[in-house]
């Protein structure tokens, strides 16, 4: 758990860390397009867990820089 002094240690300090471990830019069209993505069951429908991280991983890796 995070409660747990040891976990919210590391959890406060990977926090405070500024630096990014990679960098994305999206465009108008990209964003319109993961909307469309994560909500193409219906409204309301949004796509979780890990298998839908990683199909937007797959999905949208052109807009890793």
């Amino acid at each position: 758990s995070w409660r747990q002094p040891e976990n919210l240690a590391y959890l406060k300090n990977i926090l405070k860390n500024e630096t990014p471990m990679e960098t994305w830019e999206f465009t108008r069209a990209d964003v319109l397009a993961i909307q469309e993505w994560i909500t193409e069951d219906g409204n309301g429908n949004w796509k979780l867990g890990q298998e839908a991280n990683q199909a937007f991983l797959a999905k949208f890796a052109h807009c890793k820089k």
